[in-house]
Formats: structure tokens, sequence, C-alpha cells
């Protein structure tokens, strides 16, 4: 059991079971392969898949993590996803597999992050009570950068982006607790300008401040629009931030994972390339990602392959695999 070094009046960030068998929010039960992306119809068996009785039963623990889902509308999306994920857009036979990075990390190294990610994909972020220790303002998580750290040059952290009441994005590190890396250090969830849990972002915030800007500004780019909303989910009230698709579909994202990106700081086309994991749902239980890649000074694609459903707020490994898809073109300097 995955434990939160905080007070006891904070909230419990422990995910219930083991890692291989906890659902997307918590209790114990099979759980999807993550996002592969061959699409089937049929129910697996018993080679290391499930019944439909199994898959019944699965879903209804679900069921009560997610109690704004009709849940009798998406048991064959269910099914699906045990014995390949639906895949839409560019068929997944299409697409054309890039050069593998050489990035070592993996998903399942920020299990430490899963309680803050169960809350988010929830609405349930209220409870984490986020702040700026430095300005007293309070914060709700929007989502998480991940999948650069640990690295040359730092250790195991990711970037979590906040919103306060007037939609101001912030955003600092967050770390799991020194020494136990399946712990998630309670006091990151505040932003800390000094002192032993220092997490403001530092010289990074000029990296990573141009992400802060897209959202809050709402800007647009190759046709997707982007912003942070207010969400009410069954009096859960939050900030939600969103990708409103070109075909007016609207993404609710709670992860950005980094897969590869230009290491030399003199590179003429410098690149980060991930995977944006998002909901199409509030709180809904079926997660989905899809290729992104910034060139140059800002310069942002997103894929329109989609990759999914999966289940589980934090992605499998298939959010490493990159594709080979058209990208904007870097502004002239």
């Amino acid at each position: 059991v995955l434990t939160a070094r905080m007070n006891s009046n904070e909230p419990d960030l422990s995910p219930v079971g083991s890692p291989e068998t906890r659902s997307p929010l918590g209790a114990a039960a099979p759980m999807a392969s993550g996002l592969a992306l061959t699409a089937s119809s049929e129910v697996p068996r018993e080679n290391g898949s499930m019944s439909s009785e199994r898959a019944s039963r699965a879903t209804g623990a679900r069921r009560s993590h997610f109690p704004s889902l009709r849940w009798g509308t998406r048991i064959q999306s269910f099914r699906r996803s045990f014995s390949g994920s639906l895949s839409t857009g560019k068929a997944a036979g299409a697409m054309r597999s890039a050069k593998p990075s050489t990035n070592k990390n993996r998903p399942s190294d920020y299990i430490w992050l899963e309680g803050v990610l169960q809350s988010i994909a929830t609405n349930d972020v209220a409870k984490l009570n986020c702040v700026n220790l430095e300005t007293s303002v309070p914060f709700t998580p929007l989502f998480i950068v991940m999948g650069g750290c640990p690295n040359a040059f730092c250790g195991m952290q990711a970037v979590m982006y906040c919103a306060n009441q007037a939609g101001k994005i912030d955003f600092w590190w967050v770390k799991p607790v020194k020494g136990e890396p399946q712990k998630f250090e309670g006091a990151t969830l505040n932003r800390h300008a000094k002192g032993p849990h220092k997490n403001d972002p530092g010289r990074s915030r000029a990296a990573y401040k141009p992400l802060a800007e897209i959202f809050e500004q709402a800007q647009a780019r190759q046709g997707w629009h982007f912003g942070v909303t207010p969400t009410n989910v069954e009096g859960r009230l939050a900030q939600r931030a969103y990708i409103d698709s070109p075909s007016k579909s609207r993404l609710y994202v709670h992860v950005l994972w980094q897969e590869d990106w230009s290491t030399n700081p003199f590179a003429r086309d410098p690149f980060v390339k991930g995977k944006v994991v998002y909901q199409k749902l509030v709180a809904g239980a079926e997660f989905f990602a899809r290729q992104y890649e910034i060139h140059g000074a800002g310069a942002l694609s997103i894929s329109d392959f989609e990759e999914g459903p999966f289940f589980t707020p934090l992605p499998g490994d298939d959010v490493k695999k990159l594709w080979d898809f058209p990208v904007a073109e870097a502004p002239k300097s």
C-alpha cells in the first residue's frame, strides 16, 4: 500500500491493491494492458484475458468511482480493451512507428503519482488542499507533466500545473519521498519557495511557462483550442484543463508524457515529443492518448490518431510508442 506523508486531516493518496491488480481508482480488479492499438470486438477468454462475466464484475468495481457514467452503454467498449483498445481516426495499420527514443523512464516509475492522478480524474482535487505558501493562494491541480525525469541533471520529479479560482495557472515540482520511490511526498502538493521541500520551478520556469500560457490565455494552435474551465461533478468542483479538437471534441487533460526531446542546446530544430493523455468526459472512466510534438519556438502539433480507451489514470508503456506524422513548421527566426 502506498502512502503519502501528510497530516492526518489531509487526503489519503494511497492506492489499494498491488500495482498489478489496481483498478482505475483504487479497487482491486484485473487491469487493462494499456494502450494496445489493435481493434477487436471479441471478448477474450481464458488465455490471459477476460470472460464476459469477469468483465462485468470489473466494470461493476469501477462504477462507484465514476457515478456520472451510464455503464450499461459502455460494457462493449470495456470488453474491447482486454483484446486490444479501440482506435479512432487514422487506422493503426496506416501509422508508421517512429524510431524509439533513448528515454528509459516508464510510466510505472511514477506510481507515486497515482493518487494525485486519481483525484484529477474524478474531479476530487479540492481535498488535496494545494497552496502557494509564499502567497497563501489556494490552487487545484490540472495536469502533470512527466517522463523527462530522472535524467543526467536531476532526480525523480514531475511538474504539476495548477489553477486558482481566477483561472491563473502556476506550476511547481512534485516528488516522491526521499529514499522511498513509491511514496508521494505530500509536502510537495504545496509550492515552497524555500526550505527542505523547496520545489518552485527555479531556472526551469522559462521552459515550462509557455505551456501554462497556452492554457491560461486560451490560445489556439493548428485548429486545436486550449483552455481551463470550471466543472462540477456531483458537487465536486474543480478547474479542468481542456483541449478542443478541430472537430469540436473536448479533451480533458490530466497527463502530458514527455518521451523524446533534443539535447543539443544549439540544435537547428529543438523539439519535444510525447503523448497527451485525457478523458472525453469529466470524471469519465475511459482514458485516451494522442501524440504531440513541439518544434522550434513553439510550433505545436497534435495527431489526429487517437489511442485507447484504457482504464487507468496512469497510462501504460504504450504511451512511450511514438509515430511519424506531419507536424507544423517552426516559426521562422
